[in-house]
């Protein structure tokens, strides 16, 4: 559990608070990840990467000071940074998609080159989309768990020997044998839940290995070698998108990218050079607003209003992205699927 962890992270940057603020620092760090929604969570994220996010640090200093009056870091304050960090671990501990769209906002934060106070975030966040990846697609055993012979035990007898039975006496039998079967309905509609979520991760990982093994890019309408290298990553990330039935990324992911990448998996790439190679109908581009989680997506969307003028360079980097920044060809198609999920995942219900 994230919470043994806590007096050691703040210890390394020479931090030692007293018990009280150390519990109430936990106590913040579980409330805020039970209640986090999708957009709540990357601004906790924002914040431990020393991030600008206002509502955030909100959300977190009145917490704290709820527990502990005498809190009164300011948003930069290194106190502030540890709280959300602290926060973002309780998160990618959650058994939620929360926990899934904190763990790719991480490792967004990561690829951009930022840190947070706590390293050990970055393993934490690939841990939790390894969990949360297992617990969509795990085939478990599906069984009737319902007693089918007791669902009508409610059922009212009557004596052999009495008389017809009354209006009352018939009312009270239909109610019972409606609720019996409605008992049953729900064991049903639980049984077709989790026999549609298995066939739908079957279905999710067949799509995937066809689309794999064709060796082939329905949207250039060539194989893969015949795609220009600077803009590969990310159409075939598009691509690997377009199959996945979750908000969260199979485990497979990186061996996949990697075998369709071949001997380019590794090689050099400017984030910069992929995105202006990019033409519009080899990438359909998401609505999304938070621009600091999503570099890839929000260079894409940048370079394109500004008709693939250099002026798009300035304006991605109001949101930290950093144009120039040197990737492998794996790590930009990787990130770009992430981001693709995350969109997806924030998109209003």
């Amino acid at each position: 559990m994230f919470e043994s962890l806590v007096p050691n992270w703040l210890h390394r940057v020479e931090l030692i608070p007293t018990s009280e603020r150390l519990a109430a620092i936990i106590d913040t760090a579980n409330e805020v990840a039970s209640t986090a929604n999708g957009q709540s969570a990357l601004g906790v994220v924002d914040l431990a990467f020393s991030g600008g996010s206002d509502a955030a640090f909100a959300l977190l200093s009145d917490a704290v000071r709820v527990r502990d009056a005498t809190f009164g870091c300011a948003k930069g304050d290194l106190e502030s940074r540890l709280v959300a960090a602290v926060t973002v671990a309780a998160m990618l501990e959650s058994n939620s998609d929360t926990a899934s769209n904190a763990a790719y906002a991480v490792l967004s934060e990561v690829w951009r080159g930022r840190k947070s106070e706590i390293e050990d975030l970055a393993g934490f966040a690939r841990e939790a989309l390894a969990r949360r990846s297992e617990a969509h697609r795990a085939r478990n055993v599906v069984a009737i768990t319902t007693d089918m012979a007791g669902a009508l035990k409610a059922v009212p007898t009557f004596d052999p020997d009495g008389g017809g039975a009354t209006h009352e006496e018939v009312n009270r039998v239909t109610a019972s044998v409606t609720k019996g079967l409605e008992t049953v309905k729900r064991s049903f509609d639980q049984i077709a839940a989790r026999v549609n979520t298995q066939l739908g991760a079957v279905d999710e990982e067949l799509d995937v290995l066809w689309w794999a093994f064709s060796n082939y890019s329905s949207t250039s309408r060539a194989s893969w070698e015949a795609v220009p290298a600077d803009p590969r990553p990310i159409v075939m990330a598009a691509e690997f998108f377009r199959h996945l039935r979750f908000p969260v990324e199979p485990q497979s992911v990186d061996s996949v990218l990697s075998r369709l990448l071949g001997t380019s998996a590794d090689q050099k790439i400017v984030l910069r050079d992929s995105i202006e190679a990019l033409t519009d109908d080899q990438f359909n581009l998401p609505s999304f607003e938070n621009q600091q989680a999503l570099p890839v997506l929000t260079s894409i969307r940048e370079c394109r209003e500004f008709d693939r003028k250099k002026a798009w360079i300035a304006s991605a980097a109001r949101w930290g992205v950093d144009a120039s920044q040197e990737t492998t060809a794996r790590a930009l198609a990787i990130q770009t699927l992430g981001e693709l999920v995350l969109a997806r995942n924030l998109l209003p219900l």
